[in-house]
């Protein structure tokens, strides 16, 4: 018996492509783009995981209508986000300095169905 192979690549398994830009000092850009016909409802999630791969928070967007091609979302569009802190000392550090020390961290962010398969996701090191 032959062994089978899953391959979890962001671009093969993918629906939605994802890219992460910074156009400003603030905030973040988020581009969507669904590569298939069909208009989803999603939501964003983004985690970000230490050096050592431990979850220290969560965030998940409100859900929108994502639709075929190429789609633009803002920090400031996605709305109310839900945050979910795993690590107190990280947690004290972000409210005591109003920002996050990210170094030798990694952001996976994924476009999610509420009662769906994952749509696509990006992994990127801070």
């Amino acid at each position: 018996m032959l062994p089978i192979l899953i391959i979890n690549n962001q671009n093969i398994n993918s629906q939605v492509m994802i890219e992460i830009s910074k156009p400003d000092d603030e905030t973040f850009a988020f581009n969507l783009n669904n590569t298939t016909t069909n208009a989803y409802k999603v939501f964003l999630e983004s985690s970000l995981y230490d050096k050592d791969d431990k979850t220290m928070f969560k965030d998940i967007s409100p859900e929108f209508k994502l639709v075929p091609g190429l789609t633009i979302i803002t920090e400031k569009e996605t709305g109310s986000i839900v945050s979910k802190f795993y690590d107190k000392d990280f947690l004290i550090s972000v409210f005591k300095t109003n920002s996050a020390i990210m170094n030798n961290c990694s952001l996976s962010l994924s476009v999610r169905q509420k009662y769906g398969p994952r749509l696509g996701f990006k992994n990127i090191q801070l």
